[in-house]
């Protein structure tokens, strides 16, 4: 009877273990290597540019994506390699925004905004400026952000202070 036990045990445990070990492997099996950009198309008041043609190329491969914006102007470019990339937006009536040097990573996503500019067709207004990192798809925030409370309670000790 104890041998039975142990057995049971021991088999319990082999199970047991097999089944954290495929978990494992299948968390680590799904984590992504690709990142994405994203954006609105707007024009210089403000307003949102609809059919805005958008393309994305990775500067080390030459690979492209294209696609226009919908009604509201946004644009999501899923699932891209790691690399640099190059943004180009055109709309009928605007000059062409180009913007170099956006360094993707895991699992990025990059939100580049673009105000287009009343101009021809031939201008191209390029921006040649490092990529912010903005990573939006994490739970820590910055030291700036915090709850409405938080600040209220941050102003009234400052308040405090000064008056003494």
């Amino acid at each position: 009877m104890k041998i039975l036990v142990h057995l049971s045990f021991q088999l319990r445990y082999l199970i047991a273990s097999a089944g954290a070990g495929f978990l494992l492997v299948s968390a680590t099996m799904a984590q992504s290597t690709f990142g994405s950009i994203t954006g609105v198309v707007t024009d210089g008041s403000g307003g949102v540019t609809p059919g805005a043609e958008v393309s994305v190329t990775n500067s080390g491969t030459g690979a492209a994506r294209k696609l226009t914006t919908g009604a509201t102007g946004v644009f999501n470019v899923p699932n891209l390699d790691l690399g640099t990339y190059v943004l180009r937006v055109s709309a009928k009536g605007f000059s062409t925004y180009e913007r170099t040097g956006l360094n993707l990573e895991s699992n990025q996503v990059l939100n580049v905004n673009v105000e287009l500019t009343v101009g021809s067709i031939s201008s191209v207004i390029e921006v040649h400026a490092p990529s912010p990192t903005i990573t939006t798809a994490t739970r820590w925030r910055s030291r700036w952000s915090t709850p409405a409370s938080s600040v209220a309670s941050r102003c009234s000790a400052s308040a405090a202070a000064f008056r003494r």
